[in-house]
């Protein structure tokens, strides 16, 4: 296992194996049918988003997916990162937003959600959105 989460409304767990899938299981230990996730390289970064049974998922390759148990079907954006090994993906507490970061040093890229639960990227660069916003409410 190369990492894990739980999702949020639903006990389902994702398992990230150095297999080049991740893994979807119920809160017995069953796998759930039909709903492994393969690419050809492995996951490094798991979130579930949160109210609803969608995970984000970081790759070794740089890509970033959103997968739907329900659906069974992803979204993808394999162009920002490439070539990077993502190392985490984090959702917003309302679910509507989710960052991404790199080990190549891009400090994360601000993803919103579109109707159809796909990828919608906001900025390349979230140090500008995060150093913005400190600076109005943090003195200097």
């Amino acid at each position: 296992m190369l990492c894990c989460a739980w999702c949020h409304t639903e006990p389902v767990l994702a398992v990230s194996t150095n297999a080049c899938q991740v893994n979807f299981y119920g809160d017995e230990g069953d796998r759930l049918q039909g709903s492994e996730f393969k690419r050809p390289v492995n996951a490094t970064a798991l979130d579930w988003r949160p109210k609803s049974q969608v995970c984000a998922v970081g790759w070794e390759d740089g890509c970033v997916s959103l997968w739907s148990t329900k659906s069974r079907v992803a979204k993808e954006d394999a162009q920002l990162h490439r070539d990077a090994k993502i190392v985490f993906v984090k959702w917003s507490p309302e679910g509507s937003r989710f960052v991404a970061g790199d080990d190549k040093g891009q400090t994360g890229t601000l993803y919103g959600i579109d109707g159809d639960d796909g990828i919608v990227q906001l900025t390349d660069d979230i140090k500008i959105l995060v150093l913005n916003t400190l600076a109005e409410h943090v003195p200097l």
